[in-house]
């Protein structure tokens, strides 16, 4: 577990030396409804050669077979303590790691994440996409993603592209899956208030889904959260502003001496 103290800005992180690059191991990146690896491939070309924390993308393999299984699965595959990175649904994910093994989290950045509780509303538009996909398949119903998160006027041609193949190579049972983690997700702020370690939320100021209200709410049970508001950008964070979010990280996980300040 870092030990280093906590500070009020991004900006202010831990000086080269400290427990928190010493100690770097794997850092899962976890992405979204109907992505997958690509969502991260901006992120990852801005990311340190020699860093010491190490990027790991998981697909949600087994999470058909429910959150526990995947949690088990993800948790066996790394020895010690680990780094998380969770967008949108994955940062729902990365919740329920928190709640289930908070001494295996040392790092938690939750991208565009809203842990408020399952409402009836998440559950409506949950089973309107199922069957938006079973009339039209998971091209329409990405396509639809994409206009309810405003997300064309802050993503270039080919990040909606990204979004829209990456829907398409989303088997139908994991689709289904990651719709009941959302129609049914617990609450996530008491897991937050319990956990002991560093927390960094990043959120775009133009997300109709996960804005400032959300993240205001996190704050609330995390005072000690670190949080960079994205200008200009909509709820795809790693494609709409990969450098950006990259600079944000780098803060966070002190990849170099200084950091790269965010303008």
């Amino acid at each position: 577990m870092c030990t280093c103290p906590r500070t009020a800005s991004i900006g202010l992180m831990p000086t080269p030396g400290s427990g928190c690059v010493a100690e770097s191991q794997a850092c899962l990146l976890l992405p979204g409804t109907l992505c997958d690896g690509r969502l991260f491939e901006p992120l990852l070309q801005h990311w340190p050669a020699g860093a010491s924390v190490r990027p790991r993308i998981d697909d949600f393999e087994r999470l058909e077979s429910g959150v526990s299984s995947w949690c088990e699965r993800v948790l066996s595959q790394a020895e010690g303590p680990m780094d998380v990175v969770g967008f949108s649904l994955g940062g729902l994910l990365a919740l329920r790691l928190i709640a289930l093994a908070p001494q295996r989290i040392r790092n938690l950045v939750l991208i565009a994440t809203n842990a408020q509780a399952a409402t009836p509303a998440h559950r409506e538009r949950t089973e309107q996409h199922k069957a938006l996909w079973h009339a039209s398949g998971p091209l329409a119903v990405a396509r639809d993603l994409l206009e309810q998160s405003q997300a064309a006027a802050t993503l270039s041609p080919a990040a909606v592209q990204t979004v829209e193949d990456m829907a398409q190579s989303t088997p139908w049972a994991r689709f289904v899956a990651q719709c009941e983690l959302n129609a049914s997700r617990p609450e996530g702020f008491t897991a937050l208030s319990q956990w002991e370690g560093r927390l960094l939320l990043i959120s775009g100021e133009q997300d109709p889904w996960c804005g400032q209200d959300k993240q205001v709410a996190m704050q609330q049970a995390r005072p000690d959260a670190h949080w960079v508001s994205l200008p200009q950008c909509g709820h795809y964070i790693p494609l709409a502003q990969p450098e950006r979010l990259a600079q944000a990280l780098n803060a966070f996980f002190q990849f170099t001496p200084q950091g790269l300040a965010l303008s």
